[in-house]
């Protein structure tokens, strides 16, 4: 009868003794867990990581000035460019909800371009559906925004002037 390699005692039938099996068997337990475990941590700080960059993407939208103001006293480093944003409502919905809606996709779309303001915001209602029903009358319409995505030098300053949304 054949012996094992590794410590000498016989073999089993599927060629290693059972103390060498047994070992075999728990350092591959071990090393499975010990994966589990760097997996879990790699979740863990990975949510981490996640949650922190929400968290500065939130501080940043909140941080974006809009404004109605065409002109203003500070210095503008860039023009991003013009944003708009559309939202389709009808008469039982809120213009206030609608507009700041439309507000909140402007400052997502200002951030995604790096600006910190967004000057000269006018908003527009279009009438998009119009019937007759019996006595009644159903209307929709859509609320449209637009402004020019800057980054302004000092936009703190920005925040506080007259025509700010904020």
């Amino acid at each position: 009868m054949a012996n094992c390699e590794k410590c000498g005692s016989k073999l089993s039938f599927f060629g290693k003794c059972t103390s060498c099996e047994d070992t075999e068997r728990t350092e591959k337990q071990k090393l499975a867990e010990a994966r589990k475990l760097e997996a879990e941590k790699f979740r863990k700080s990975d949510a981490e990581r996640i949650k922190l960059e929400e968290a500065k993407k939130k501080e940043a939208l909140e941080s974006i000035v809009l404004t109605t103001e065409v002109t203003l006293n500070q210095s503008v480093k860039t023009r991003h460019g013009i944003i708009m944003s559309t939202v389709e409502c009808a008469l039982d919905v809120k213009v206030p909800k609608a507009k700041g809606e439309l507000l909140d996709d402007l400052k997502h779309q200002a951030y995604e371009l790096g600006a910190n303001a967004v000057v000269a915001i006018d908003i527009k209602f279009v009438e998009t559906y119009n019937a007759t029903i019996g006595v009644g009358e159903l209307k929709k319409f859509r609320m449209i925004s637009y402004g020019t995505a800057i980054t302004l030098d000092n936009p703190a300053e920005m925040s506080t002037t007259s025509g700010s949304f904020q």
